[in-house]
């Protein structure tokens, strides 16, 4: 028996967006309410339209509403140097013992639309941009 995630016919737990891994790439990122970014830069680990993942040492709060801004590796492919997103945490998982970075952090972005609260459809445009560049990076 195959169970479907969120009646998509997909199975339980598969991504309908591929990631992204984009090397070089690091985020900052912002509670809700607050005026500016962090000033530590986290490492990206991967991103997709539905979503992103950074390490950290300070994670925020699950189900904090948070801004990242993305800064990427400087490349001449990429008309872009930096992305702002709108997201909820929705996990934190501890890391392994000697690692760089303690946790893994979980966002689940806004939708891209325009209206309060959400994600502009410009930046589902930048998105979609870096999928045309960084998707097709990984051989099976």
């Amino acid at each position: 028996m195959s169970l479907n995630f969120h009646g998509l016919g997909r199975k339980f737990g598969q991504r309908s967006n591929s990631r992204l891994f984009i090397p070089g790439a690091a985020i900052s990122w912002k509670l809700s309410g607050q005026e500016s970014f962090s000033e530590t830069r986290s490492p990206l680990s991967d991103i997709s339209i539905s979503g992103l993942a950074f390490l950290t040492n300070n994670p925020p709060d699950v189900l904090s509403e948070i801004s990242i801004l993305v800064s990427l590796p400087q490349r001449t492919d990429v008309k872009m140097d930096a992305i702002e997103l709108l997201g909820e945490v929705k996990y934190c998982m501890t890391r392994g013992p000697r690692l760089t970075y303690k946790y893994r952090v979980g966002v689940e972005l806004r939708a891209f639309e325009l209206a309060d609260g959400c994600n502009s459809p410009q930046v589902l445009e930048q998105v979609k941009a870096l999928e045309k560049t960084f998707g097709k990076r990984r051989s099976k």
